[in-house]
């Protein structure tokens, strides 16, 4: 699953944060969002589950921006 095409897909399940207002995965629906990877790329929600996770990582989330 291309990273563009699975933003693309997850746009919906991103919500503003922050002062600078960046986007970032809602985590709290990450249910829905598998669910809707699965369909959307034909493959299963173990593959799908990675995916996101390699995208949108908690421990990422956590990171100081400079």
């Amino acid at each position: 699953m291309p990273k563009n095409l699975v933003e693309a897909a997850v746009e919906e399940f991103m919500v503003k944060s922050g002062m600078m207002g960046f986007k970032q995965f809602d985590h709290s629906k990450d249910i829905q969002a598998v669910q809707l990877l699965t369909e959307t790329f034909e493959v299963n929600a173990p593959v799908a589950r990675i995916r996101l996770r390699e995208l949108f990582s908690i421990e990422a989330m956590r990171q100081p921006m400079l």
